[in-house]
């Protein structure tokens, strides 16, 4: 079975102040009724806390924490493997790390509702790198080639 993503929508601003970026990540958690729904790039259940810890570290607690991210799919998403969705998006991120020469600090929740709303993946990521303290700058581009990767891991994904 092949699935297209319908619609793949990337909201992010580059002026998320700290307090803005902890409370969405509060919000997004509400959304699903398991603590440790979040996700990151080395573990499919992990808590919010670990990753705000970090928030709290970054060089400016000012307007450039953060970026963030909703990744719209179609229906079909909905009777696969949540583990599968996480892989695809952690190797897509693993790819734009690759394109950007650097590492990145982020953390992910799917929701998967029963309504008529699409299902969709939350993105946040930290808008400095923890080892070297550079600032992250993600462009239209970088968007861009994280949507081909996601495709492209997915739909390979969904025919195995």
């Amino acid at each position: 079975m092949h699935i297209k993503i319908e619609h793949l929508l990337f909201k992010r601003s580059h002026v998320i102040p700290l307090t803005q970026l902890k409370g969405h990540i509060t919000y997004i958690g509400k959304k699903v009724l398991r603590k440790e729904a979040f996700f990151d790039h080395n573990h499919n259940q992990t808590t919010k806390d670990h990753f705000v810890k970090l928030l709290n570290n970054l060089p400016s607690k000012g307007n450039d924490c953060g970026y963030r991210m909703i990744i719209h799919f179609n229906k079909e998403v909905l009777g696969h493997d949540e583990d599968v969705l996480k892989e695809v998006i952690r190797m897509s991120m693993n790819d734009l790390e690759e394109l950007m020469g650097q590492s990145l600090d982020w953390l992910g929740i799917n929701h998967f509702s029963a309504d008529d709303r699409l299902p969709h993946t939350h993105l946040i990521i930290s808008g400095y790198n923890r080892e070297s303290k550079v600032r992250v700058n993600l462009n239209s581009y970088h968007f861009l080639q994280l949507e081909k990767g996601l495709i492209s891991y997915l739909s390979k994904a969904v025919k195995i």
